[in-house]
């Protein structure tokens, strides 16, 4: 059994059949509702992304010279496991905090490997922009509509009632 702490272990739990992390997993996601009662204290609201790792998408993703030895990911593997995703989302849907995930768009890119960077695991410009109009579309489909202008133009604001 690998051990959560092992450098070359951090990404054992995406595997088809991980080992039972959950405990360590639910105490990373409780700091996530720490943050949303932080920011709901500040009238804003918590938009949690997710963004997969090259090895969640494509064989190919990330696949210079030893970046996948160094991360304990085998050469040409993908892990097609929706537990980390379904996780987060189960987390989130009980407690009631927004999430975009992005994985799905993501892996149905086609030459999806382009989305990373061949010597490093992580988002090319490619995959950079890709992740930031998935997120933009989410924001900007829970965001309130301002309201109409008037007809000189004017933005007309709700005044603050006290």
């Amino acid at each position: 059994t690998e051990e959560i702490y092992q450098p070359l272990a951090k990404f054992t739990w995406l595997e088809d059949d991980p080992p039972d992390w959950s405990q360590h997993i639910q105490q990373a996601f409780a700091a996530l509702a720490d943050v949303s009662h932080s920011t709901a204290a500040l009238s804003s609201q918590l938009l949690i992304t997710t963004c997969p790792a090259p090895w969640q998408v494509s064989a190919d993703a990330s696949s210079g010279p030893g970046i996948r030895a160094a991360a304990g990911v085998p050469d040409k593997t993908v892990f097609r496991s929706e537990l980390p995703f379904r996780m987060l989302s189960e987390f989130c849907n009980q407690r009631g905090l927004t999430l975009c995930d992005t994985s799905i768009e993501f892996q149905s890119q086609p030459q999806a490997e382009l989305l990373f960077l061949t010597n490093a695991p992580r988002l090319s410009a490619e995959g950079h922009k890709l992740y930031a109009t998935i997120v933009a579309r989410q924001l900007t489909s829970k965001s309130p509509e301002p309201p109409p202008p008037t007809a000189d133009g004017d933005i007309r604001r709700p005044k603050n009632r006290r």
